[in-house]
């Protein structure tokens, strides 16, 4: 049954907190000891070793692969992996989102400059129904927002019989997203909440009928007893990227491959010192190391720069994206570094979105489980240009579609 308070995780976050089906994330076995006396070149022969090891063990002779690519590390390195095992023919690479930008256009380029076929789908272009979307509720497990994704029935067809691979915990295991909060001074309940307020997802509009830190007590991941990781990353791992980024990244209906959740690498890039995890310096080396040639080309994570750039010609990068913002090219740099949409006027303007959007709300409200929101003055004010409440549509939107799919 959906409690208030779950809902209102929902309404606030766009999924849901309180969700037993977290299978993707095993708890690694860290051993700090175990790496602590091994020279920074060890460890990148010893983590690469580990790493062509666990792609080798996930690969299967003679299959076909497809791996969705990005501009990013995580992808790239599965398809290193898979160019290690298997000829060109059996691997094809699917990239999504707007044109112009760092994820959709640097993993189109690192297709063709390995020979590997790249299917790429315009975002603008995806065709939107009430079946597509429920299809993408039922794969989501009933557990996140939608609008973010492609039409995953057309994936099923594109790629027959083919190991879907996600890249999804790489970056995060590695460190990359490693938080600049010493949660070792803050009190539980205040690492809670600071985790709440940085991953709230509608702010138009105050949706929920109770504050944020009332979802406090539906928070886990502080109690998963792993060390090595701090408090506010332990929330990280285990109330988003189980319950919002694993739905997304491992949807239903695929034969998935998840190499970055294998315990030999999570027990090694886990248990690695402290200083070697953050931002995924280690990991950033043994790509390095392993894929030379892949990882000499750039990425999105050096705002376009490949891995090899040093701190001074990163530093030249983010001052001249700075200048070129601030001197009228604001819409060209977020469009560089963004992959989706904006929700505001894509609402509005796509054919389908306009109708399939209200309509949706609409019989949200006829359930009555939201009696303190004026759901017709939020839609029809966003629709006629009056306020901007886009996150908050597509949020309402998606829960009603959502129990539409759970057949409630």
């Amino acid at each position: 049954m959906l409690t208030t308070r779950n809902l209102n995780s929902f309404l606030t976050l766009g999924y849901f907190l309180d969700y037993k089906e977290i299978r993707f994330i095993p708890v690694p076995q860290i051993d700090t000891g175990k790496y602590s006396g091994l020279s920074e070149a060890e460890l990148i022969e010893t983590g690469s070793k580990i790493l062509l090891d666990v792609l080798s063990a996930n690969f299967k002779s003679g299959s076909k692969n497809f791996v969705p690519l990005s501009g990013g590390l995580d992808s790239r390195t599965l398809l290193g992996g898979l160019l290690k095992f298997t000829s060109t023919d059996n691997i094809k690479t699917f990239t999504y989102g707007l044109p112009g930008t760092f994820d959709f256009e640097i993993g189109r380029d690192v297709s063709k400059r390995f020979g590997v076929q790249n299917f790429s789908l315009n975002f603008n272009d995806v065709e939107f129904s009430i079946d597509m979307l429920i299809d993408a509720a039922k794969r989501f497990r009933g557990q996140t927002m939608l609008f973010f994704h492609p039409d995953h029935r057309k994936l099923n067809e594109m790629f027959p019989d083919h190991y879907y691979w996600t890249g999804f915990f790489g970056d995060v295991a590695a460190g990359d997203g490693y938080r600049q909060i010493d949660s070792k001074n803050m009190n539980e309940d205040t690492v809670k909440l600071r985790f709440l307020q940085n991953n709230q997802y509608v702010h138009s509009i105050q949706l929920a009928n109770e504050p944020v830190e009332s979802l406090i007590p539906l928070l886990e991941g502080m109690r998963i007893n792993i060390n090595n990781v701090s408090d506010y990353d332990k929330l990280d791992i285990y109330d988003r990227q189980a319950k919002y980024i694993a739905p997304h990244k491992c949807p239903d209906g695929f034969r998935m491959v998840a190499p970055f959740l294998s315990p030999d690498w999570l027990n090694f890039i886990m248990s690695v010192p402290v200083r070697f995890r953050k931002h995924g310096y280690l990991y950033h080396r043994i790509l390095l190391y392993t894929f030379p040639e892949l990882f000499s080309l750039p990425t999105r994570n050096n705002y376009g720069l490949s891995l090899k750039a040093g701190d001074f010609e990163i530093l030249l990068k983010k001052i001249q994206s700075k200048l070129l913002y601030y001197s009228g090219n604001r819409k060209y740099i977020q469009l560089l570094n963004t992959n989706y949409f904006n929700i505001n006027e894509f609402i509005r303007t796509n054919p389908a979105l306009r109708t399939i959007v209200p309509e949706a709300i609409s019989q949200l409200k006829q359930r009555n489980i939201l009696p303190w929101l004026d759901l017709d003055k939020i839609t029809n004010d966003h629709m006629a240009g009056r306020a901007d409440y886009g996150d908050a549509l597509q949020v309402l939107a998606s829960l009603e579609l959502i129990l539409k799919a759970k057949g409630e």
